[in-house]
């Protein structure tokens, strides 16, 4: 029978303090890294975002230039860090941080609490491993992007948020078979009361949820078409998605994805699940069905 490893690794510390810690060798530890593709330079930038973030809570009038000096950074680090509104993963934990996208002997597993990984697992596996997509059709703020995948030559979306991201409309202007790869990824939230609700921001509302039922299955199944249409033979879909309960109903968004691309004449290669990790029941919530604590990334390849 196998040992339980030893190794119980923190991304927020040193390799040989890690080490120390263990109470493993500096080599063993260096070994754990290669084999579970860790990113040490990925560990090392929440470091820094979190020197900076405690460096300001007791120094609150600290110009850019004084928090470089106090922290030994460069300027335009500690002023990329202070801009930042949230770390990227929390800090002093004893979880494994992000897998590093240029290890290509990471294991790709089906089911991952980290987007990048997954999304990295499936450039590898069904799109030659290239380094992203050709081609995103809802982009929104760009959030598929933020940890190492580049961001794909041709962005677009209904309400794009800036100008490197095109009109969905500008996309159906494009013939077919204009792509290899495609990702997609629409909400699955339909709240047919939001318009009487107040609501600070319009982009993020439009972001964020569906007026009915209808709306959003039949969104999702000229998605699916637009896809097919500008992708090329053997080109590859990506579909993010979640079912949800809605007035006293489960609505499986899943497999009417997976249904829709079947008829149109894709093919599902793989299924991936993204595991939550922040939502929690209210006390007050009467649960009717078990909580979805996962969404998809569905794989498709078109014939």
């Amino acid at each position: 029978m196998p040992t339980k490893s030893r190794i119980n690794y923190n991304p927020s510390l040193s390799v040989e303090d890690n080490a120390k810690r263990c109470g493993v060798t500096e080599a063993a530890i260096r070994k754990y890294i290669n084999e579970h593709g860790i990113d040490r330079r990925y560990d090392e930038q929440v470091k820094r975002y979190n020197a900076v973030k405690v460096y300001i809570q007791s120094h609150k009038d600290a110009k850019p230039s004084e928090v470089a000096s106090a922290l030994g950074m460069s300027l335009n680090t500690v002023k990329k860090y202070m801009a930042m509104e949230s770390a990227p993963v929390k800090p002093n934990t004893d979880k494994v941080s992000k897998v590093n996208l240029s290890k290509l002997s990471a294991p790709i597993k089906t089911v991952d609490k980290d987007q990048t990984a997954i999304l990295s697992g499936i450039l590898r596996l069904y799109c030659d491993n290239a380094p992203t997509f050709d081609c995103d059709l809802t982009t929104s703020v760009g959030g598929f992007y933020k940890f190492g995948i580049p961001r794909p030559a041709h962005l677009f979306d209904k309400y794009p948020v800036d100008e490197t991201v095109k009109p969905l409309e500008v996309a159906e202007l494009f013939p077919d078979n204009s792509f290899n790869s495609i990702i997609i990824d629409l909400p699955f939230i339909v709240d047919e009361y939001a318009e009487s609700k107040t609501i600070q921001s319009m982009m993020l509302k439009r972001f964020s949820y569906f007026g009915s039922n209808e709306e959003l299955y039949s969104t999702n199944t000229q998605m699916i078409s637009l896809a097919y249409r500008l992708l090329k033979s053997n080109g590859v879909l990506v579909m993010k998605t979640q079912d949800y309960w809605y007035k006293g109903k489960q609505e499986w968004v899943a497999l009417y994805v997976i249904e829709q691309a079947r008829q149109l004449g894709f093919k599902l290669l793989d299924q991936f699940l993204l595991i939550a990790t922040t939502k929690l029941l209210k006390q007050s919530y009467r649960q009717r069905c078990a909580r979805k604590m996962h969404s998809y990334f569905l794989v498709f390849r078109k014939h």
